[in-house]
């Protein structure tokens, strides 16, 4: 079987697992003894990366002549290669083809197996690829305001793999809270972190940030530190002073105190103790912590005596010599009560004048009883909204909870309200609630809005809006003409819109307005003829109350002064029953979609009544 071989003078003999040809007639026969990689500088590459140097092998014999046709095997410890299996050429030479290395950087290896031989380990260091991030090497950084933090805070920049990357510049800068830094420029090390010098807090207790960045490749990451406050330094009155209340009876707001430091900022944890003067009452929950951050704390009610001024001190232990008094007088019953109440901390005094003015202005309109409901045990987190906690009192006519809270972020819904519960008597409500978006109150404030939103609000908690679709004061909602039914607006109505065409009084059915929509039709009246008006669905810098508002709480079932309506302009006969733009805010879903209960005359819960948002959605 070997004949042609002999004819040629070689035959073909198996040497271990390689089969090479052999000369007869007075050559050696070549044996394979020797698998070597060529002399080279050591291979080198980015992990996860092809290496520029393909890795190959060399077999020769006993005389060092290569050997042809025989199979190397490649195996890499990490990575892969083109060729797992290679055959040498006529020198003995077999490549792997390129080599692409694993991601993790360090040495790695590239078996070659042939012809029995020792295995030939070929290396290659894996050197980390450019920046891709930078991760963060501290958390739960904090430190007192107008101090360094005690660790210098820093970054690991690491590439595609999670390996740390050396000798990469790394920038710091202040992002937020105005501190200061040294060493804003830093090269990572060995481990791929660059700390900044020094960070030394700015003066607002809170998050305060730190920016890295690597210029060379858009690798970033912000660092976070919790500024703490300083010492306290003093406390102020917040709210709650100057109230005219009745005798035997609990004053509608909690007197409230803030703690500050030197900067301003708000001091948790400092004791507080609310000590009513002789004949001025009695408090409970006298002794209380202020609360974190906001440095607020409330004595939990103040409920007055029969004289006619009383006095409530504030003290501190942590504040020796310093206190701060109350003032409430003793006054008639208001004809027609609304107790408003803050939920959280995040109200400013400025934000609390606000509503405190808008209340007063909605107790010039009404001025009848409604009810007294007395509650005793409510579930007003259950009933109302979370936050209120439970309630044991008797409300005269209204109390409503007002919360500055995050809704849905800057642009959208400023503002939400609604009546949370009905007293059965007076099928009127008892219980209100007001949320403002805190992402835009600082926006309404600016632009001299805030009051009329909130004025606007608590119309709707009164009713409007909200409860004329149980007392089927409404018609055609949904479709263009919808309008109001009430017998008291509709004989105002002329008087600001005498040559309407019409139906009236007209509900906004957001023809031809732009952003018009779900919380605004149905609910308010008609843009396009009531103009800036107090309860059209857009807030303005002016809006009047008028006399057809006015005339819609009578139609609820009110007691109400038309006297003091606003002056309100009576527009010509160009306004018809059309649309209109706008360039006012819209109050966009401005009426809370929640249940509406029933509470009887003896403070509990009897049935639920319709949503006190039934808008027709379209």
């Amino acid at each position: 079987m070997f004949k042609g071989a002999a004819a040629a003078g070689k035959i073909l003999v198996r040497l271990g697992p390689a089969l090479v040809w052999c000369a007869c007639g007075g050559d050696d026969p070549q044996v394979p003894t020797t698998l070597a990689p060529p002399t080279v500088a050591a291979l080198s590459g980015i992990a996860g990366a092809p290496l520029a140097t393909t890795p190959s092998v060399t077999l020769t014999d006993q005389k060092g002549r290569g050997i042809a046709n025989v199979w190397v095997k490649w195996t890499p410890t990490a990575g892969k290669v083109v060729n797992d299996s290679s055959r040498t050429d006529a020198n003995g030479l077999a490549s792997s083809g390129i080599w692409t290395l694993g991601p993790a950087a360090g040495t790695q290896l590239l078996s070659a197996h042939a012809a029995g031989l020792p295995v030939v380990a070929i290396s290659a260091v894996a050197k980390a690829g450019p920046v891709a991030a930078l991760d963060l090497i501290t958390s739960a950084i904090t430190g007192m305001v107008a101090s360094d933090v005690a660790v210098p805070p820093g970054v690991r920049a690491v590439d595609r793999f999670g390996n740390p990357v050396e000798g990469a510049a790394v920038v710091f800068a202040v992002s937020s809270g105005a501190g200061s830094i040294t060493g804003a420029q830093q090269t990572t090390n060995t481990s791929g972190i660059a700390t900044v010098g020094s960070w030394k807090l700015g003066t607002l207790a809170g998050a305060q940030t730190l920016r890295a960045d690597v210029v060379a490749t858009g690798a970033s990451n912000t660092l976070t530190a919790t500024a703490l406050s300083a010492a306290p330094v003093d406390f102020v009155i917040i709210d709650g002073n100057a109230q005219i209340g009745q005798a035997d009876k609990r004053l509608c707001r909690s007197p409230v105190i803030a703690v500050r430091d030197q900067y301003g900022n708000g001091v948790g944890q400092i004791p507080i103790v609310f000590t009513p003067a002789n004949g001025s009452g009695t408090v409970t929950t006298g002794s209380v912590l202020s609360r974190a951050n906001s440095g607020y704390a409330a004595v939990g009610a103040w409920n007055l005596s029969g004289a006619a001024t009383q006095t409530l001190v504030a003290t501190s232990a942590a504040l020796p010599g310093k206190s701060l008094t109350f003032t409430a007088s003793v006054g008639p019953e208001p004809k027609f009560g609304i107790c408003a109440r803050f939920i959280g901390d995040a109200a400013t005094p400025r934000q609390r004048e606000a509503v405190a003015k808008a209340v007063a202005r909605w107790q010039q309109v009404i001025v009848g009883r409604a009810h007294t409901v007395p509650l005793s045990n409510f579930n007003g987190d259950q009933f109302c909204l979370r936050g209120i906690g439970v309630l044991d009192e008797i409300v005269e006519d209204l109390l409503l909870f007002v919360e500055f809270a995050a809704i849905d972020g800057a642009g959208k819904i400023i503002g939400q309200a609604g009546p949370c519960g009905l007293s059965t008597l007076s099928r009127l409500p008892v219980l209100g609630a007001l949320q403002l978006d805190v992402a835009d109150v600082a926006v309404m404030e600016a632009q001299g809005k805030l009051e009329n939103v909130v004025l606007h609000e608590i119309g709707h908690i009164l009713g409007i809006g909200t409860l004329w679709s149980s007392k089927n004061l409404t018609l055609g909602r949904g479709t263009d003409s919808t309008h109001f039914l009430g017998a008291a607006a509709r004989v105002e109505f002329p008087g600001i819109r005498s040559s309407f065409a019409g139906t009236p009084v007209p509900l906004e059915n957001c023809v031809g307005i732009t952003g018009c929509g779900d919380g605004t039709r149905d609910a308010h009246w008609r843009k396009s003829v009531f103009g800036n008006e107090l309860m059209q669905g857009y807030v303005e810098q002016v809006m009047p109350v008028s006399r057809v508002t006015i005339g819609s709480l009578a139609d609820i079932g009110y007691t109400v002064n038309l006297e003091v309506a606003d002056q309100f302009p009576s527009f010509g006969a160009s306004l018809r029953a059309g649309g209109a733009t706008t360039t006012g805010t819209v109050l966009m879903n401005d009426v809370f979609d929640r249940l509406l209960w029933t509470i009887d005359g003896n403070g509990a819960v009897r049935t639920l009544s319709q949503p006190s948002n039934p808008l027709l959605r379209r």
